[in-house]
């Protein structure tokens, strides 16, 4: 799924009335993974870089001079630091399944065909 798409999908869902939502409608038809996969995969790199900010006090430093060191707007807003160790923690990529998350995970933007992450050293 391009990232137009997953956007377009992920604000439709949005806007649908309270009643539609969770019952499977689907305004923009999907392609090869779904709408939930998505979310997982998303979720489970949003918590991974979410506790690599709790780990670094140099990324936390950062957000403090910015005035951004407030735990509650940390976790609301779902903050991380993507400090390229996530191709780290992940199956080797001669490995079937780590062949499988990485084509994964570049499909959603967050690893580059080379294997380093997209967004390295971000908060």
């Amino acid at each position: 799924m391009s990232f137009r798409h997953a956007v377009e999908v992920l604000r439709s869902e949005n806007e649908a009335p309270a009643a539609q939502r969770g019952r499977g409608s689907r305004i923009l038809p999907h392609r090869s993974t779904s709408t939930r996969a998505i979310r997982c995969w998303m979720d489970q790199a949003i918590r991974y870089y979410q506790e690599r900010l709790k780990q670094t006090p140099e990324a936390l430093a950062y957000l403090a001079r910015r005035g951004l060191d407030d735990a509650e707007l940390i976790e609301r807003h779902r903050l991380g630091f993507a400090d390229r160790t996530l191709g780290l923690r992940l199956p080797e990529k001669t490995r079937k399944a780590g062949h499988e998350i990485r084509s994964r995970l570049q499909k959603l933007g967050l690893l580059r065909e080379s294997g380093h992450e997209h967004f390295n050293a971000r908060w």
